[in-house]
Order: C-alpha cells, then structure tokens, then sequence
C-alpha cells in the first residue's frame, strides 16, 4: 500500500515535470517592425463609453427642452437656477463650508442626500458645484440648483450610490 502511494505521487510529479516542460513561452503577438493589432477588448470598451456619454448628452438636451426656466450656464457646462438668500459668512479657501447635497437624477429619483463639511480646491465636492460656490458665493447664494453632466458631476465611473455618466440636478444649501 505504502509502495502504491508512493508510486503514484512519484507519477505525478514526473507527469507534472513533463507538463511544464512542453510549454511553449508567449511570444510576441507582432513582429518587430510591424504595427501592433488594435486590442478588440479596449476597442469595445472605447465604443462602449462613448455611446454612454452620447446618451447622456442627448438626456441632457432633453431635459433642458422640457425643463425651461431660469437656468443659466457656467463656463463648465452645467447650468444653475440659484435662490439667492443673504448670508453672513466670507468665503474663504481656506477654510472649510458646511454644505447639504441632495443629488438626484433627471427622472426626480433620489440619488444621494449628503451634508458634511468641505474644502473647497481638494476635490471633495462636484466640480459644477464648486466651480459655482467659488465664482458666486462672494454675492451671499446660500441656496441653489445645478443641472450638472455627468463630466462636471461624478464623471464616467460614478459612486457607490450614483451610476456612471449620469446627469445629476444637485441642491445645495450653505448650513
């Protein structure tokens, strides 16, 4: 019995030598001189993301059509409905702003609705938001609306709660 085993894992071991030994090392997928073949996978995922964003420019086309009011657009490309309302406080990069984020997508669902405090020029808050605090805030707008796209909102990769290149209506309210 005890020979029996023993045999057996010897085969194995000898089974698994020559194994390794016929197989053949990669090689290169081109020949020098010769132009690598484009990769199909990232092809694909090139095609794919950009029928996202398509889609979601045309979403936003929409929605400002049937939407009209008194938004206006930032250099960035998100538009603002702001109500302004008088504050005491001087905005100062520096120091950080207590804000309420209710973020939602353009059907009204309710994405997220966070409040903390930030610091502005450290990438914590959406760029659309930010862009606007810092532009606007120094004139008191404590409250205010933006339709953000998706590149100056949460971009092609999303966040646990909000999908990728998803437009976004964001309210934000200085606490």
């Amino acid at each position: 019995m005890k020979l029996l085993s023993t045999l057996n894992s010897t085969l194995y071991t000898l089974v698994l030598a020559l194994c390794a030994c016929t197989i053949a090392p990669q090689r290169p997928s081109q020949r020098s001189g010769q132009s690598a073949e484009p990769d199909s996978a990232t092809l694909a995922m090139v095609e794919m993301n950009q029928q996202l964003a398509e889609a979601a420019d045309r979403e936003l086309l929409s929605y400002m059509r049937n939407h009209p009011g008194r938004w206006f657009e930032q250099e960035d490309g998100s538009w603002c409905e702001p109500d302004t309302i008088p504050l005491n406080y001087a905005y100062s990069p520096t120091r950080p702003i207590r804000l309420h984020l209710i973020t939602r997508d353009l059907n009204g669902n309710l994405l997220s609705d966070v409040q903390g405090e930030y610091q502005l020029g450290k990438c914590q808050l959406p760029q659309a938001v930010e862009n606007f605090i810092t532009i606007h805030y120094p004139q008191s707008t404590i409250h205010f609306k933006t339709l953000a796209p998706y590149y100056v909102a949460y971009g092609s990769r999303g966040t646990e709660n909000i999908p990728p290149y998803t437009n976004v209506l964001i309210e934000v309210k200085v606490q």
